[in-house]
């Protein structure tokens, strides 16, 4: 997308995305910033993933260990024995993804108007976001807080989506941490994006790799479009199906247009169970 659009707010975000995920393993901004925003170029790497994994079984490729997930840990694939001929078939798979997406990038084209400001195309209406005002964010869920440098996701961890803090549930129900209107809900169901009335972008995670469990154990109980508040109940979540796929239940809120924001700052928490609602951060202007 960097080669093809001539929206240079999308080239700003397409580089660093792609950098991320080709020599951090790091793909969240790439899936939930650029791919789902405009569907076709997430059906492009859906389907380049799909004839690579088809190469890299017809050609038995063996991962050596866990964690190779960018080309700085290509060297995993040799394994302590010099696997040179499996090291060649990682490359050669790493290499058909690679321009597989791209090809089909260019053949099916995408909409990137959405990250033209000055354009003249209307955006949806729960697009829009009101100026940035002074804000709180609250718990989504009764439970045990967890700050942001402590959330065992990288991505989360490192604030690549903007501030956030996790709340380890004792309750299987999550409420809306601002008052806004929902803007979309994950077709897995773990993920919802919520525009606060005072111009905060709040991302709504259930779980950490639960979009592996593609909706299973989650309920929404909100669309886009609806109006939500602290105290509205979006998601609910089954424990006994995370912990039988051995998925962390942290759910997590991040605020992903800090950029507007001057400081969100985080209270001092103890690690006593948060009831619903509790402020959590402070969000300026």
């Amino acid at each position: 997308m960097s080669l093809k659009t001539k929206n240079k707010n999308l080239r700003q975000l397409s580089i660093p995305a792609a950098i991320s995920g080709l020599f951090g393993g790091i793909s969240e901004p790439t899936t939930y910033g650029i791919s789902m925003k405009m569907v076709k170029p997430y059906w492009a790497n859906i389907i380049a993933a799909t004839i690579a994994a088809l190469y890299a079984g017809i050609v038995h490729l063996k991962a050596y260990a866990f964690g190779a997930y960018s080309l700085t840990s290509l060297l995993a694939y040799m394994g302590t024995q010099g696997d040179k001929a499996n090291f060649m078939h990682a490359c050669i798979t790493v290499a058909i993804d690679i321009v597989a997406t791209i090809i089909l990038v260019y053949a099916f084209g995408f909409d990137d108007s959405i990250y033209n400001g000055d354009a003249p195309t209307k955006a949806p209406a729960s697009r829009v976001l009101p100026p940035p005002q002074n804000s709180v964010l609250t718990a989504p869920v009764q439970g045990e807080y967890i700050a942001q440098a402590n959330l065992t996701d990288n991505t989360f961890c490192k604030g690549m989506l903007g501030p956030c803090f996790g709340i380890k549930p004792a309750d299987a129900k999550i409420y809306a941490p601002v008052t806004g209107v929902v803007d979309s809900v994950q077709d897995t169901k773990h993920a919802i994006v919520i525009l606060g009335d005072n111009g905060e972008e709040i991302l709504v995670h259930i779980g950490i790799d639960s979009v592996m469990l593609k909706g299973e154990g989650l309920e929404n109980f909100v669309k886009p479009g609806d109006r939500v508040s602290p105290s509205v109940c979006i998601a609910s979540y089954q424990k006994s199906v995370f912990d039988a796929h051995q998925t962390a239940d942290t759910v997590i809120v991040a605020l992903t247009n800090s950029d507007s924001f001057k400081q969100t700052e985080f209270k001092e928490l103890s690690s006593e169970p948060l009831p619903v609602g509790a402020v959590v951060a402070e969000v300026r202007v």
